[in-house]
């Protein structure tokens, strides 16, 4: 499982605004109050696990949205062993995808869906999707297996892969990493647990795979 101490932080942490909060020692609470672009937090893995990788990412959305339209937004991805939680601190999404080697996503319109919009937006490395109704409890899932980067999202139960799976070149060891899009909104909060699939500890060179669906324990630490 992913420890508390596997686990590094960046973002703005000004009057409360984007830092990660702690409820409890198996979640994560990214959560802002302000529109500003730059007010979120960011989390990434201090280990890095080599061989195919699989991770998934469960959270709960807040729908106490106070702006209407799109909403922020929880994007997985991940990294390469050298990276650090700083350097994926960017309000350019572009630039930010660009660092990635995968990366996934999932948005919804405001608490009063309008006609045609009871709808979860999937977007990624591999393309995009849709689902309905609109879920602010979801599970997605990244994956290198085989040099192929795979995305997901969980209905029901079942995993649901979207898009088209895409080559990497990067062989070597990976992070978990996530944050949030603001998509220029005022107030977000995302209650998350990520879940170690499989991957190797390369710092360790054990093996230490876990079973879908279990729980990872997180962090509880208060990024300041």
């Amino acid at each position: 499982m992913i420890t508390k101490a596997e686990f590094d932080f960046a973002g703005n942490a000004v009057s409360g605004a984007g830092r990660l909060l702690s409820e409890s020692d198996y979640q994560i609470v990214l959560e802002s109050s302000t529109s500003a672009p730059d007010q979120f937090g960011v989390a990434l893995t201090t280990s890095a696990y080599s061989g195919d990788v699989d991770f998934e990412i469960t959270y709960v959305q807040d729908p106490n949205f106070t702006q209407t339209g799109y909403q922020s937004q929880l994007i997985a991805f991940l990294a390469e062993e050298d990276a650090n939680a700083v350097d994926f601190a960017l309000t350019n999404m572009g630039t930010f995808e660009d660092l990635t080697v995968g990366w996934l996503k999932s948005k919804v319109w405001d608490s009063d869906p309008l006609g045609g919009m009871d709808v979860t937006y999937l977007y990624g490395t591999n393309g995009g999707s849709s689902t309905s109704p609109r879920y602010l409890e979801m599970s997605l899932r990244v994956q290198r297996l085989n040099n192929q980067i795979h995305t997901f999202y969980k209905v029901s139960d079942d995993w649901v892969e979207f898009g088209t799976p895409t080559t990497t070149t990067s062989i070597g060891p990976l992070k978990l990493g996530f944050r949030v899009w603001k998509e220029y909104k005022e107030f977000h909060k995302f209650t998350v647990i990520a879940t170690k699939l499989s991957g190797d500890d390369a710092s360790s060179g054990s093996s230490s795979p876990t079973a879908a669906g279990t729980p990872a324990e997180t962090i509880d630490r208060l990024l300041v």
